[in-house]
């Protein structure tokens, strides 16, 4: 977030998304290594996700996207490290986020 941050202090034309996925799950979503929660790029730690609610509470980050990849059933029966990376959000992202949204209404230590 940091050199988006600076980028943007700098007047460069940048902007930064981030996947539903990561605006609400941590790593330890993944449990037992769960193949339905291997996503590109991985999932980070409560303290990453943190700093990505943060920046998007602050503008850093631009736009809160689906980041949609749907994988076959099949591939998410594999083995954690054997499994295709990705997930669906399309169906996620309008209640995931307004759910977000809700949290953060009235409660002013989340918007600091």
């Amino acid at each position: 977030m940091e050199l988006v941050r600076a980028a943007k202090a700098e007047g460069l034309p940048v902007t930064c998304d981030v996947g539903v996925h990561h605006l609400h799950m941590t790593d330890a979503d993944i449990g037992f290594f769960d193949s339905n929660a291997r996503l590109t790029p991985p999932l980070r730690t409560q303290r990453d996700r943190d700093a990505i609610r943060a920046a998007v509470v602050d503008g850093t980050i631009d736009a809160i996207c689906s980041d949609h990849t749907p994988v076959d059933d099949d591939e998410k029966l594999l083995p954690f490290a054997e499994a295709s990376p990705g997930a669906t959000g399309l169906e996620l992202l309008l209640s995931l986020t307004l759910k977000w949204a809700e949290e953060l209404h009235g409660n002013e230590a989340l918007l600091r």
